[in-house]
């Protein structure tokens, strides 16, 4: 009997892809807020996990993990960033950065053409960008997503969070046209 009490005062752990499953179907923003947090810190222990402490330094960005951002501005009515480079850890605050300045376009479209993979803790900013917006009526539109990032997406789930298309051309054709009717 002490070890069934015991048991029971343990915190539930869920898995990241459990909490981003939950994510996919909720519809109350205070309650998305609260797994999109939840969901970050499971991605930083899974992290954690999969990324061993590095030695007291500074780290020296190598070609491999640069991103770039390009803001192609407002086109027609859509905020659009363009990334090339890998999106992980090391670069995953530029990221964030680049969405936050885009935060007074209703949508705004993330083209990943240039964007070879992602990991988990850039899936994780990528949620918690869909989840923000939502909040406040906005959107985040995903375009050029690589065989890789695509199925990352499909893998855990998350791929019903966001309009996607096949290219820029498409993302902005799609959505101009939508809006028109």
């Amino acid at each position: 009997m002490p070890n069934e009490r015991n048991d029971s005062l343990r915190p539930v752990k869920r898995t990241w892809q459990e909490i981003a499953e939950e994510a996919s179907h909720e519809q109350d923003s205070a309650k998305l807020k609260q797994l999109s947090e939840e969901l970050a810190c499971a991605l930083e222990e899974r992290d954690k996990r999969l990324h061993p402490p590095r030695l007291a330094g500074r780290t020296i960005p190598t070609v491999e993990n640069t991103l770039h951002v390009e803001r192609l501005g407002n086109l027609k009515g859509q905020s659009v960033l363009c990334f090339k480079g890998p999106l992980t850890v090391e670069n995953v605050s530029l990221f964030q950065s680049a969405i936050r300045r885009e935060e007074s376009f209703s949508t705004v479209i993330l083209d990943l053409s240039d964007v070879p993979y992602i990991d988990s803790t850039a899936l994780g900013a990528l949620i918690s960008a869909y989840v923000s917006r939502q909040k406040v009526g906005r959107r985040v539109v995903l375009s050029g997503a690589s065989e890789r990032v695509s199925k990352m997406l499909k893998v855990t789930s998350v791929e019903s969070l966001f309009l996607t298309f096949p290219t820029l051309e498409d993302a902005i054709g799609g959505l101009t046209g939508a809006g028109a009717a």
